[in-house]
């Protein structure tokens, strides 16, 4: 925590938002974009769509101040504080917290439209088997933003659509790395 500089709230059992992860670390690779290098690969993995869900951050649309020692407005951590984990139905948890990390990562996107950048958002497996049912497939979506359109051309030849809901499963996850490589490859 101390190396991270969080001074808000604590949430659910892994206590940093993801938000402010994600400002953080664009804070961070701005001050480091100064210097001459060579572009960065960011691996970032979400908590807050992992057991329990809850309490559930409420998304900061200030992002300057999600990174104060006040990261949130009153009302806003208060109803959300207000949340505890459904041990017996995850289900609306799960929502939450998936509106939670989209809403973020979209707000994240909109403000960084100036950049020449490529986010790949990969579900890494599926949520518990009582949020998702019984023998639910282990497929995961992936989503590709891009300030390219001729890198979204190139993955939509190589069978990814266009919006938020896949419509067609492109195969198995070692089968990614290689169609993501040949989609970059004439970049």
């Amino acid at each position: 925590d101390a190396a991270m500089e969080y001074d808000g709230p604590a949430f659910g059992w892994w206590r940093i938002p993801d938000q402010f992860s994600l400002a953080r670390l664009d804070a961070l690779e701005r001050v480091q974009a100064k210097s001459e290098r060579a572009p960065l690969f960011t691996f970032f993995p979400t908590i807050s769509t992992h057991t329990p869900f809850r309490p559930t951050p409420p998304y900061q649309p200030d992002w300057s101040q999600i990174l104060s020692a006040a990261p949130f407005d009153a009302p806003d951590l208060e109803r959300s504080m207000a949340q505890s984990p459904e041990w017996s139905n995850m289900g609306s948890g799960y929502l939450g917290a998936m509106r939670y990390i989209m809403t973020t990562l979209a707000g994240y996107v909109q403000q960084r439209l100036d950049r020449d950048w490529v986010l790949i958002v990969i579900g890494d497996h599926q949520p518990p088997a009582m949020v998702s049912g019984e023998g639910a497939s282990w497929n995961v979506p992936v989503h590709v933003i891009a300030a390219r359109p001729e890198l979204l051309d190139a993955l939509r030849r190589h069978g990814f659509t266009t919006g938020l809901e896949p419509s067609t499963n492109l195969g198995p996850m070692h089968t990614l790395g290689p169609l993501l490589l040949t989609a970059f490859e004439n970049q």
